[in-house]
């Protein structure tokens, strides 16, 4: 089961934001797993690659209003973090605050997204596809696995972090094709790039990251299509490359 959360949130003070010595996208994270219990918060504890990942991006109009995204990648966690968030702040009041003492008013709080993988599959493998562009839109700091000194994302890099993690979390419809990244990764390729690049302090290392649009042409092999057209709107919910529970990865897609 795949789900996305999303709770507006509205900032009573945004200065104490601007204060905080940790990131938004780290306490949000914080948050979070104070609504998640001791069992399950030690399971993700001990987990390389979570269940679930985290961002937080601020309204481009109003200052004071930011959009808190939470999504699930299987039904334990869906159970564990989606439903048992939304059924606490249900009962709890409109406020939530942080152990940084942030406060914020919850103005709305809704699931914005749901499917299953077998959904995905039906969907991508049982119609005519259309779509032969796809725009990534890196909306927090990315960094891809295993990235040194890269400074964009190449097709190859995006169709293995997505398959790695499909076919962790998927139960019954793994891609294990042979040669499978490399096949679909010669079928996609990038055609144009608006990006900012911000070295990112990660693990006590800085490492290049970037922020913004990557345009991908798909060529003509249908069966390919198929499946990185599903791997795209896959990465709605898992997001790409390291740190994707701490707010880092965040995609929005755009299919023409």
């Amino acid at each position: 089961m795949l789900k996305i959360i999303e709770i507006v949130l509205k900032a009573k003070a945004d200065e104490e934001i601007q204060k905080a010595e940790k990131s938004l996208a780290l306490i949000m994270n914080d948050v979070l797993m104070q609504y998640v219990d001791d069992k399950y918060r030690e399971y993700l504890s001990m987990q390389m690659i979570k269940p679930y990942i985290q961002y937080i991006i601020k309204d481009i109009e109003a200052e004071d209003i930011y959009y808190w995204r939470i999504a699930t990648l299987n039904q334990e966690a869906t159970e564990n973090i989606a439903y048992r968030l939304m059924d606490k702040l249900t009962k709890e009041n409109c406020e939530l605050i942080t152990t940084d003492k942030i406060v914020f008013q919850i103005e709305k709080k809704s699931y914005i997204h749901s499917a299953t993988y077998k959904q995905l599959v039906t969907k991508y493998f049982t119609r005519r596809l259309k779509s032969s562009y796809i725009e990534f839109n890196f909306l927090t700091p990315t960094l891809l696995f295993g990235e040194e000194d890269k400074m964009i994302c190449q097709p190859h890099d995006i169709i293995m972090n997505l398959v790695s993690i499909w076919n962790l979390f998927a139960i019954d419809e793994k891609l294990y094709e042979q040669d499978l990244i490399e096949n679909l990764a010669q079928e996609i390729q990038l055609d144009d790039y608006e990006v900012v690049l911000r070295p990112q302090l990660i693990n006590g290392k800085k490492r290049p990251t970037f922020q913004g649009k990557c345009r991908f042409s798909l060529k003509n092999n249908i069966m390919a299509n198929k499946i990185i057209l599903m791997l795209a709107e896959f990465s709605q919910y898992t997001s790409i490359g390291a740190n994707t529970h701490l707010g880092m990865g965040a995609i929005q897609i755009k299919l023409n």
